[in-house]
């Protein structure tokens, strides 16, 4: 399982030279390295079709990271900083909430990020 970032949006698709062209914006910069991680879970999957592995990739949706408890607005695209505080306070889950949501979601099982028991 590769876990994705929902950080991909922020990316600007120009991939001519390592830096895109224009100001540098810590977001865009992050957002910009995630087209890697479904890529690569498509050619691994493409890879292992036979073979009985299942390849999956998961965005987690947001969470406290220390990443994101140092979010300043100056890291955002000029395009999302109107909405700088929504995106703060979007990411509060508590990483370990996060990180158990893409397992279960594999493993079919239900209610993980609301509380259940996935029964």
């Amino acid at each position: 399982m590769n876990i994705t970032s929902g950080a991909i949006i922020t990316a600007r698709a120009v991939f001519d030279e390592m830096d895109p062209p224009g100001p540098y914006y810590g977001m865009a910069a992050t957002g910009r390295a995630k087209p890697a991680h479904p890529v690569h879970t498509l050619d691994l999957a493409e890879r292992l079709k036979d073979s009985g592995v299942s390849v999956l990739a998961a965005d987690p949706g947001p969470a406290a990271t220390d990443n994101a408890a140092q979010m300043t607005i100056g890291i955002l695209p000029p395009a999302l900083r109107p909405h700088g505080e929504q995106i703060r306070q979007g990411v509060t889950t508590p990483v370990a909430d996060a990180a158990r949501a893409p397992p279960a979601a594999a493993c079919g099982v239900q209610g993980v990020r609301d509380g259940g028991t996935g029964g």
